[in-house]
């Protein structure tokens, strides 16, 4: 099952997916954000967002730190929508 690009969708399936949903390539990892029917092709068209693995680079992750709450906010930001991220540093007192 490879999808193709027409317009802004991928197409993929005949089946419906459910909005929120994590849909798997491969190793690449998709979350739905859209799915429509087109009666001419005879399947869903779907729109979807490439969920990527992070690295988060800093020295330092301690609370009063305000580069280190701006990572800290910009991981947790990442995640809910599904990325996998990991944040590397040398010192820290955030768990």
């Amino acid at each position: 099952m490879k999808p193709f690009e027409q317009g802004k969708f991928e197409i993929w399936t005949k089946e419906k997916m459910k909005i929120g949903t994590i849909a798997y390539l491969g190793d690449m990892k998709f979350k739905v954000l859209k799915c429509e029917y087109l009666a001419e092709k005879k399947c869903y068209a779907i729109l979807c967002l490439w969920l990527k693995k992070i690295a988060m680079l800093t020295p330092t992750f301690h609370h009063w730190s305000g580069v280190d709450r701006l990572a800290e906010q910009r991981t947790k930001e990442a995640s809910e929508i599904g990325h996998d991220v990991t944040i590397f540093t040398s010192e820290a007192s955030i768990r």
